[in-house]
């Protein structure tokens, strides 16, 4: 019974195997479900449904990434080749699920991109390809044959699974959290103009606005990576591109503040500020900081710049 129940399961095994690279290549998910559980969904290739809310451009033209929220709320993103989507659209989107190395957030890796609204057809050639797949006897018998000789030496040779050892998480990774939109949106005085990505982390701590019509409020803010650190800038010039995320843009009725003032530097877990200001020079702590000379700060310590206060919590 074992010699004739062992090629009928090998026989049972391997038609599964051939049935299932004929249904569709991508399966149905729900974006909350991935992100509630992004281990389970890693690797796999999904197809999600939701609305493209925000596009920030990558480090080269060709790439990118775009948000994709559900009806539900939950957002995930997508990274894609094929340029920005039509905010506020709603897409089919297909690809594989993968997990941000230090954040551990998922993310997809976008394969294809389908408006909702505009009628799909399958291409020709797909429709020939399932017609045929099953009127070629030779064809099927060859498929079997490769999978039957690599699940047999499997079964063989392995006697039990071994399981990668798992990814240590980072202790100081910050997730972020795309249903809560991490700029200070509801500042009167500052603005930052795009959501830091999430493969950005977070410069530890936060800055308190001391004066003005926010006084007491707090905000969080990523910095730019340079080989002199991550920095973020400081001023009431606007910047626009990938360097929207990390800079701080005073509202100009602060005429005492530079257009260029100052630049917040992390590095070696260490914060540091840099005047940028002839005209209207930055003071730490009320001492005037000298051009281009980084001073370490020290938690509790206070940004003057012009006008404006911040004060560095940790």
């Amino acid at each position: 019974m074992k010699t004739v129940g062992f090629p009928v399961l090998l026989l049972c095994l391997v038609l599964a195997l051939v049935s299932g690279t004929s249904a569709a290549q991508y399966k149905e998910a729900a974006i909350e479900n991935i992100t509630a559980d992004p281990k389970k969904f890693s690797s796999a290739a999904v197809e999600v449904t939701g609305t493209a809310t925000l596009y920030a451009p990558g480090a080269t033209s060709s790439t990118g990434y775009y948000l994709l929220k559900s009806p539900g709320g939950a957002a995930i993103r997508v990274n894609t080749s094929d340029g920005a989507p039509v905010l506020k659209r709603r897409y089919r989107v297909s690809g594989i699920v993968y997990l941000d190395p230090e954040s551990r957030v998922p993310f997809i890796s976008e394969k294809t991109r389908v408006w909702m609204d505009a009628p799909v057809e399958t291409p020709v050639e797909a429709r020939e390809f399932e017609s045929v797949w099953w009127e070629n006897p030779m064809l099927v018998l060859l498929l079997i044959m490769l999978i039957a000789a690599p699940v047999v030496f499997y079964l063989r040779v392995r006697r039990r699974s071994v399981e990668a050892p798992p990814i240590e998480i980072q202790e100081d990774a910050i997730p972020i959290n795309f249903d809560e939109d991490p700029s200070p949106v509801d500042l009167k005085t500052v603005k930052i103009t795009l959501p830091a990505p999430m493969t950005m982390r977070y410069v530890p701590g936060e800055l308190v606005l001391v004066s003005g019509d926010d006084k007491g409020k707090a905000f969080k803010i990523a910095g730019y990576p340079t080989a002199e650190g991550s920095i973020v800038t400081i001023g009431r010039e606007e910047v626009t591109g990938e360097r929207a995320y990390a800079h701080i843009q005073i509202d100009e009725k602060f005429h005492t503040v530079s257009r260029k003032q100052a630049e917040l530097i992390w590095k070696d877990k260490k914060l540091y500020v840099k005047n940028l200001s002839d005209t209207n020079p930055t003071q730490v702590n009320g001492v005037e900081l000298k051009s281009g000379k980084p001073l370490a700060l020290k938690p509790g310590s206070t940004i003057r710049t012009g006008e404006l206060e911040f004060e560095h919590k940790v």
